[in-house]
């Protein structure tokens, strides 16, 4: 699927923890990261009217190897930049058997529930 080659971008992913505000309402925190090398494609932009409602569309399609525990909602640094997995990432394999998680990105604020 990719050679070590191909995971040429650092990245640091993040799972989200909440905090309580001044006021009593919920902040939310992402803990320090854990760096991975990853492959980054642009898929896409921001957001598209369908269904009778605006869609999120994933701008980046992020390859990492395979780790236990990045979830839907967790978030990732690329280039000082924030993005949030938006969809359940997909394990993947290759013919020597390694395995790989695709994530699906967008940038936070840009509608991915910040």
């Amino acid at each position: 699927m990719h050679s070590a080659g191909a995971l040429n971008q650092r990245i640091a992913l993040a799972a989200p923890s909440f905090t309580k505000d001044a006021l009593g309402g919920l902040v939310r925190v992402d803990a320090p990261g854990v760096l991975a090398w990853a492959k980054v494609s642009h898929v896409g932009a921001g957001e598209r009217f369908a269904e009778g409602a605006m869609q999120t569309r994933p701008e980046l399609r992020v390859t990492i190897r395979w780790r236990a525990g990045i979830k839907l909602r967790d978030t990732l640094t690329w280039r000082s930049q924030a993005y949030e997995i938006i969809a359940e990432p997909v394990e993947r394999s290759d013919r020597q058997t390694r395995r790989y998680l695709e994530l699906l990105c967008v940038k936070r604020g840009a509608g991915a529930g910040t």
